[in-house]
């Protein structure tokens, strides 16, 4: 089979720079109008035949803007093997080039050959067609049909042909019944007109015609003569050859004698041979299976010696968990990296609160729980109180400090100053003071009350405040002794509530450093023994609850990172013990790997060394085989010459061999003899009898000839005049020329003959099958409703199931199309052991139905076994019948190509 395995169009009509693969036995090349599917079809065509010259009716594919033109062809052959064809711009029809797998190159002249010496018009004839083309069969008669299996190339005869038309040609040139331009017709004209021209001349001779007839009495006397002389020069020939072949008539009188006393020996045709060869055989074969018995030998031995499979199995578990492996390695480091970031965190936190690093045990066993931190809470807010009301007291204590120091100074300043206009106003101003005094004491009090709710401290303040106000109101009013003595008892009064508040701050005191030793146990419960930040107190227990769940999250990734390290330290040491070392964790999956693949190499060599041992068996046995049927073989040769061994064989053969040479002589004296039935018998007398009469006869012949002469030259002188000589030589002229065109019309007629005999009997041969095939085909197609084709009257015609006849013209049109479908491929199956070619289609099924198409496509599937196929349409609906495989989009070509 021939198959086109890849296109590559560098530049024809649209399409350039375009590749396509052709692995499929069928392809279906699908596009609308204009994508470039006859393009395609023309590049197969051209590139094998070659490019139309420019004067040529055919379409010229040339690339319209320049560029490369032509391209190459890949073939897969099953008689030549792969091949390409390239054929590029050239002189006349391009230039082609054939590259063979085998790194010959060719030219037109191999190609011819790889093409089986099919032209295009032979493969147009059969293997690419198109629906107008397929439909031309209908207008055929059974001669036409059989000229178009012979032209076609279906029956090898193309030469017988194409001599047979141009004898038809010649012979037509020479003569026709009624034709006068043909060259015996003009020329019988003429020698009629000559004849006329010198037969006016002879009248005018008198004494011409005497003279002729006896011309014409001694010719017929020399021809009766030259009769009798050749009749006896044959008798002396016979007499001559029966005298030389004597001897071998008696040898093979002979020679029957002795074949007829003896048996004829039986002896098997070339039986030395064949016994000869059978012995060779025999011995090759034991050879071949004793050399066979030892390679399996070695084979079992290497078989016995492979690899251990549970290792195998082992390794290839842990390179299938490798992945888990590198996880594991990543989870432990994660874990690390998870480990260090949160003791920096736990580290954080501890020394944000002051406690110092215990373990994560303790640090989960220190109690947190919300009773705790209630009470805690309360000290906490007890102390918070304590330090307020500290922070006031102080506060208040300072005042009276001040005033007290002011009062003092005050009272030192009235002593020594006199009453002058300038204390009076000192006076307004010094009364004006503890108002303002008493002013900011009521709002301290009332800040107090409202913000702290010390409701002691503020009516504490209150009551100064007001009494300072009155004592202010009521020294305006007194005299200067009684401001004094005022003064003087404001400012012991204030003495004295400083005491009191003193007391106060020392009470406070007492209580704090209760509440800060009580707060001083929980925090040495919780480890922080260090002087505590009393603003981080409210997050503490917040903190701390943060590093049990750090603690207990480190003691969560521990677990994990023990049970890794564990996994880990398994793996390794079961890697390790397949691998017989100890790698690094870095080289762990590297050298499994590695040492899989080389136990996985050693298993698959073994794999073919089994295969390898069970094809050797599968050998054995059939070499075994072969010397049982060998061995028969020989009896039956022993059998068939009658003979028990080996020396009654040879024996037998000798005998044969001498029957066989008499019988090789009697058969070549009777070829050196010929068919001398009607041979007579002479002696040697009567041979010397008719060699006298020959001699008689001779004579008789010169003496006419001598008087023939004499009369021809008294013609030959009266013929003397110019008319007459002119016209005699243009009349023998004639003459001759029409004897010339005489034979060689005969000859081309004896051709003829001879072709059309040849042509008759290889269409009695190739015609039944093609339209019994057809028939097949076409009554497939039709789904039995058609029984079969054929020729009848010089036209086609169908019959039905029924036997009902009908003509290709009154089928419809489709049923038409499908006959002339089924005559195509039965010419294509006919010519497949010489012409296995592709079978180029474009859209020949464009008329089909559903039905009629599905029936078609089965019968591609079934043909695509012995052709490859390629199937050009612009019907979509094509395509649902193949696969997708299959199908190749005409219009997405051009733009891969670009």
């Amino acid at each position: 089979m021939m198959r086109i395995t890849k296109l590559q169009i560098a530049g024809f009509g649209q399409h350039e720079n375009v590749t396509i693969d052709l692995q499929q036995q069928l392809h279906i090349f699908y596009g609308l109008n204009e994508a470039g599917k006859t393009t395609i079809q023309q590049f197969i065509m051209q590139i094998l035949f070659g490019f139309p010259q420019k004067n040529h009716l055919e379409r010229n594919y040339e690339p319209k803007n320049g560029g490369a033109y032509g391209g190459r062809i890949d073939f897969s052959d099953d008689e030549f093997g792969n091949y390409s064809v390239e054929r590029t711009r050239g002189r006349a029809i391009g230039d082609v080039t054939v590259y063979m797998a085998n790194g010959q190159q060719g030219d037109e002249r191999l190609l011819t050959k790889l093409l089986r010496g099919y032209t295009k018009a032979d493969i147009e004839a059969v293997f690419s067609f198109t629906l107008q083309q397929l439909q031309y069969l209908e207008r055929m008669t059974e001669e036409q049909l059989n000229r178009t299996l012979l032209s076609s190339g279906t029956t090898g005869v193309d030469q017988f042909t194409a001599v047979d038309k141009q004898l038809s040609k010649e012979a037509a040139e020479l003569y026709k019944k009624s034709g006068t331009k043909p060259l015996i017709n003009s020329q019988l004209q003429k020698i009629q007109q000559q004849e006329l021209e010198l037969k006016k001349i002879r009248m005018q001779l008198a004494d011409f015609e005497p003279k002729r007839q006896r011309m014409q009495q001694l010719t017929l006397e020399s021809e009766e003569t030259h009769k009798k002389q050749q009749e006896i020069a044959q008798q002396l020939d016979d007499a001559t050859t029966y005298l030389r072949i004597r001897p071998l008539l008696e040898r093979q009188q002979w020679i029957t004698q002795q074949l007829g006393t003896q048996d004829r020996a039986q002896f098997p045709t070339q039986g030395i041979n064949r016994f000869e060869l059978l012995e060779k055989a025999l011995d090759d074969k034991r050879l071949e299976a004793q050399q066979l018995q030892e390679k399996q030998q070695q084979l079992q031995l290497q078989v016995d010696t492979a690899v251990n499979r549970e290792q195998l199995s082992a390794l290839r578990q842990l390179h299938d968990a490798d992945d888990e492996w590198r996880q594991w390695q990543l989870s432990e480091q994660q874990i690390e990296q998870q480990q260090k970031d949160l003791q920096q965190n736990f580290q954080m936190k501890q020394q944000l609160i002051g406690m110092t690093s215990p373990s994560y045990e303790a640090v989960l066993e220190m109690s947190s729980s919300l009773p705790t931190e209630a009470v805690s809470n309360e000290l906490f807010k007890k102390l918070q109180k304590i330090e307020e009301k500290t922070n006031f007291l102080e506060g208040i204590l300072q005042d009276l400090k001040q005033e007290s120091s002011y009062k003092t100074q005050q009272l030192e300043q009235q002593k020594k100053a006199q009453d002058t206009p300038q204390r009076r106003s000192q006076k307004e101003r010094v009364f004006s003071a503890p108002m303002i005094a008493a002013v900011i004491m009521a709002c301290l009090s009332l800040f107090v009350v409202l913000f702290f709710k010390e409701w002691f401290g503020g009516i504490v303040g209150l009551a100064a405040a007001v009494a300072l106000y009155l004592y202010s109101k009521r020294s305006t009013s007194h005299s200067q002794q009684d401001e004094e003595r005022y003064m003087r008892e404001q400012l012991n009064d204030l003495k004295r509530k400083e005491q009191d508040y003193k007391y106060q701050l020392a009470q406070q005191d007492n209580e704090r450093d209760e509440v800060i030793a009580q707060l001083r146990v929980t925090l040495q419960q919780l480890s922080i023994y260090d002087d505590f930040d009393s603003m981080l107190y409210p997050e503490l227990f917040r903190i701390v609850r943060e590093l049990q769940q750090l603690a207990l999250q480190g003691q969560q990734l521990f677990v994990q990172q023990n049970h890794l390290k564990n996994m880990i330290a398994e793996r390794y040491e079961a890697g390790c013990q397949l691998l017989q070392v100890k790698p690094t964790k870095a080289q762990f999956s590297l050298m499994i790997a590695q040492e899989l693949h080389t136990l996985e190499d050693a298993q698959n060599r073994m794999v073919v060394t089994e295969e390898q041992l069970a094809t050797v068996h599968e050998k054995i046995d059939y070499i075994q085989q072969e010397i049982a049927q060998l061995t028969t073989n020989k009896k039956t040769l022993l059998a068939a010459a009658n003979s028990a061994n080996q020396e009654e064989f040879y024996a037998m053969a000798e005998r044969f061999s001498e029957q066989q040479t008499l019988l090789a002589e009697e058969q070549l004296i009777q070829q050196q003899l010929g068919d001398v039935s009607g041979l007579a018998r002479y002696t040697v007398v009567e041979k010397e009898q008719l060699a006298a009469q020959l001699q008689n006869v001779k004579i008789i012949s010169t003496d006419v000839l001598k008087e023939l002469a004499m009369v021809r030259a008294d013609i030959h002188h009266l013929a003397q005049d110019e008319h007459y000589s002119v016209a005699i030589v243009e009349l023998e002229q004639s003459k001759a020329e029409l004897a010339a065109y005489v034979k060689q019309w005969t000859i081309g007629q004896i051709a003829q003959a001879a072709i059309n005999e040849t042509l008759n009997d290889l269409q009695q041969q190739v015609l039944p099958k093609v339209i019994h095939r057809a028939s097949e085909n076409f009554a497939f197609l039709t789904s039995q409703r058609y029984e079969r084709l054929q020729f009848s009257e010089g036209s086609f015609e169908v019959i039905t199931q029924e036997g009902q006849h009908f003509s290709i013209g009154e089928l419809s049109q489709a049923t038409r199309e499908q006959a002339y479908l089924a005559l195509r491929f039965s010419l294509a199956e006919e010519k497949v052991a010489t012409a296995p070619f592709p079978l180029i289609m474009d859209d020949p099924f464009v008329h089909f139905d559903t039905l009629r198409t599905a029936k078609v496509v089965q019968l591609l599937e079934k043909l695509q076994t012995k052709h490859q196929l390629l199937f050009f349409t612009c019907h979509q609906h094509m395509t649902e019948y193949f696969s997708e495989q299959n199908i190749i989009e005409v219009a997405s070509l051009q733009m891969k190509g670009d």
